[in-house]
């Protein structure tokens, strides 16, 4: 756990200087932090505030509770997502629809518990792993024509 210069950050608001965050242009565009022992909930303020993010990497940690239902439809609120790593926690509820994000072309969500259907994916996408989870239902035609 690299935890290094937060204390500042969260004091003046530079979050570009936190471990694990980058940016460019002062926006932040990929946060890595996986393996870092974070605990609790992905608070959907943290994606609905970051429309440039590109790369979001929380895997290998003891994060619980369902995905935020930010990246579905029209609307998704990090557009420009290119990669989720999100394996190896303890999130539950069903895998989340990211057919918003245009860009994805990385979604690994296995080793986790969640559940249900798998949602309409993104034409983008070239890499899914939703292995070790409980999810049900058919392989949609959009999963087998990946590349």
């Amino acid at each position: 756990i690299n935890n290094k210069g937060w204390g500042r950050c969260v004091q003046d608001g530079d979050y570009c200087g936190w471990y694990g965050v980058r940016c460019e242009g002062g926006a932040v565009v990929e946060i890595s932090l996986g393996t870092n022992n974070l605990q609790g909930t992905i608070p959907t303020l943290l994606l609905t505030s970051l429309p440039l993010l590109e790369s979001l990497d929380l895997s290998n940690n003891v994060l619980s509770g369902s995905i935020p239902s930010v990246w579905g439809g029209g609307g998704a609120a990090n557009p420009m997502v290119v990669s989720v790593l999100l394996s190896d926690n303890a999130l539950n509820g069903e895998v989340p629809d990211v057919s918003g994000l245009r860009y994805l072309s990385t979604l690994r969500l296995a080793n986790n518990q969640l559940t249900g259907a798998i949602p309409p994916l993104t034409a983008s996408l070239h890499t899914i792993d939703l292995s070790m989870n409980a999810i049900t239902g058919s392989i949609t035609p959009s999963i087998l024509s990946l590349p």
